[in-house]
């Protein structure tokens, strides 16, 4: 996905470049929207506008999270943003690039976030202008779990290994980690016969960070531990 991202961002020959998921959906506001928010910021290196959530059968099931200040730091605690929802200025972006490592294919949007997040002042207008189509086909719907904590795993690394990450989490890299692994405890919660590893990901992500007992993650896993 990456490595198709960045193809037709090299292609592209606008101003900013918006990624659009084949099985989401745009609303007729989206650019509009988009514009409204350049007028207001016309400098912006990129931003976000908000987005629902539907299931297979168009049926909305909720909303994105809302970003208000500190949008930029928000995105340590997880991907609270959608491709769909997300404009970058095409001269920023032929700096960054989506990380193409096929392993990593599911969290490399994330990556790319918090490496832009580190930068530059995420602009936002909560406005829904899209929605995500939830369906069991989804890459983030993982059913190997092997292949689902090698890819959480490769994240982790990824972002130790940048200096400009770990300098722009500081303290809050805890709250990275502890997202990390309880993103694993909940998708192995979600699979057959991988309760107990679950379980142990979730224990290790209450030792790590104990505030996350407070989190409707940690209420969600234990719905399907159950």
């Amino acid at each position: 996905r990456g490595a198709a991202r960045n193809l037709g961002a090299n292609k592209a020959s606008g101003e900013y470049l918006n990624f659009f998921d084949s099985d989401d959906l745009l609303y007729p506001n989206h650019l509009a929207q988009a514009n409204a928010l350049l007028n207001k910021q016309p400098k912006a290196q990129w931003f976000h506008l908000g987005y629902e959530i539907k299931n297979e059968y168009l049926e909305k099931k909720g909303r994105g999270p809302l970003l208000f200040k500190n949008a930029n730091r928000k995105l340590i605690s997880g991907n609270h943003l959608s491709c769909n929802g997300v404009f970058v200025d095409s001269e920023v972006f032929s700096q960054f690039h989506f990380n193409e490592d096929r392993h990593l294919a599911g969290m490399e949007d994330w990556e790319l976030w918090l490496r832009l997040a580190a930068e530059y002042p995420l602009f936002f207008d909560n406005t829904i202008s899209s929605c995500i189509i939830q369906h069991q086909s989804r890459s983030v719907m993982e059913n190997d779990a092997e292949k689902l904590i090698q890819r959480v795993n490769l994240l982790m690394r990824v972002v130790e290994n940048n200096t400009t990450l770990t300098a722009f989490m500081g303290k809050d890299k805890v709250k990275f980690q502890s997202s990390c692994l309880s993103y694993i405890a909940l998708h192995l919660a979600l699979m057959k016969n991988q309760k107990h590893a679950a379980k142990n990901y979730l224990r290790e992500t209450l030792r790590l960070d104990p505030t996350f007992i407070l989190k409707r993650r940690f209420y969600a896993i234990l719905k399907r531990l159950q």
